[in-house]
């Protein structure tokens, strides 16, 4: 029996049919899972304000651990600020003494001049005294004198009470002038209490503010790109270096465009390593592309044929086993009978069939 080209095509169809078949259920039919990759979000480690690097402590890719200092770094105005505070201090320290000494002078004046009056007064007090008593021996007592007759020791009696009143008199006057002094001395410690106080806290708010200016490693993790180096004067808001947790802590996948309304914010995903099948955690996603792109080589189903879709953003747990950059799947729970994608080029493939069994 002879075999005609018609024959033979029609021969050869029937393995090619089963071929594309498999292929229309295995790779056309998008089941409800889809590749990514874990990966950890970068994280720009900088400053709102111009620093001065002054030594850098970690190299790129060390491991480190979180709260480690990493960069120190310095504020050129929180330096004059300090510098500032510290000459106010040095000027509030030297005013107040040099007030305090004033009037500790004026004080000790004017008790000085208490002394010197009460020593004036207690000397022309002994001074009358002593005139009394000579009055009193030379004219002795004398019993025959009318009791409404003036005594003559009596004038010198009223003046002491004079002097003593006068000497009262003016103690209080100048006691009232060293209440003053001592007011002001009084409000001047308290002013420079006050003052000290708040020049304090201005160099608190400043070393504080000077701790944190300091790189440290928000978490255990590795170092990434460092984009300075020391004695550089790096612009506020500039990235320092880069900085990679430890574990994965979100999935970057691309669901193809025909399971799109599979996917949407919130939903929970299983995410297994493609290495190790039971590694499973739970995700949730956070993240959806605005746009259709060509889904990468690595995560297709079929990696010789270009498929498109929207990228995925899965958030996990950090306590996950994933490494960096390992390939997982993610499935989404859906019935892969209920998607399918129209089978690929097949009129081209039989077309290509006949060409080849043309005989010239």
């Amino acid at each position: 029996m002879r075999w005609s080209r018609q024959h033979i095509f029609y021969l050869l169809l029937l393995p090619i049919g089963y071929f594309l078949y498999t292929v229309h259920n295995d790779y056309s039919v998008e089941s409800p899972f889809f590749y990514g990759f874990a990966e950890n979000k970068e994280t720009e480690l900088s400053r709102d304000h111009d620093v001065l690097v002054k030594d850098i402590l970690v190299s790129q890719g060390q491991m480190v651990q979180e709260g480690e200092l990493l960069m120190i770094v310095e504020r050129s105005d929180l330096q004059q600020r300090s510098q500032e505070l510290t000459f106010d201090m040095d000027k509030l320290a030297t005013s107040s003494k040099a007030d305090i000494t004033e009037l500790t002078f004026e004080k000790s004046a004017v008790e000085q001049e208490i002394k010197a009056y009460r020593g004036k007064v207690a000397a022309e007090i002994d001074e009358v005294r002593a005139k009394i008593r000579l009055q009193s021996e030379m004219l002795g007592v004398i019993e025959s004198v009318p009791s409404t007759a003036e005594k003559p020791t009596g004038n010198l009696k009223a003046t002491i009470t004079e002097l003593q009143t006068k000497e009262r008199l003016y103690i209080e006057g100048k006691q009232i002038e060293i209440e003053a002094i001592e007011k002001q001395l009084d409000a001047i410690a308290a002013q420079k209490v006050l003052l000290t106080k708040k020049v304090e806290n201005q160099k608190s708010i400043l070393t504080t503010e000077k701790g944190k200016l300091n790189i440290v490693a928000p978490a255990n993790g590795v170092i990434g790109n460092i984009s300075t180096k020391k004695d550089e004067l790096a612009k506020a808001f500039r990235t320092l270096m880069t900085f990679y947790q430890e574990k994965p802590t979100r999935v970057k996948g691309y669901v193809h465009e025909n399971l799109l309304i599979l996917v949407h914010i919130g939903d929970s995903l299983q995410i297994a390593s493609t290495l190790k099948p039971d590694n499973v955690v739970t995700g949730v996603v956070v993240g959806l592309g605005s746009r259709i792109v060509e889904i990468p080589e690595r995560l297709r189903k079929m990696p010789t044929i270009k498929t498109y879709g929207r990228e995925v953003i899965v958030a996990i747990p950090s306590d996950n086993s994933f490494l960096q950059k390992e390939k997982v799947s993610l499935n989404t729970d859906i019935d892969p009978s209920q998607v399918k994608v129209p089978l690929i080029a097949s009129d081209k493939v039989e077309k290509s069939i006949k060409k080849t069994l043309e005989v010239k």
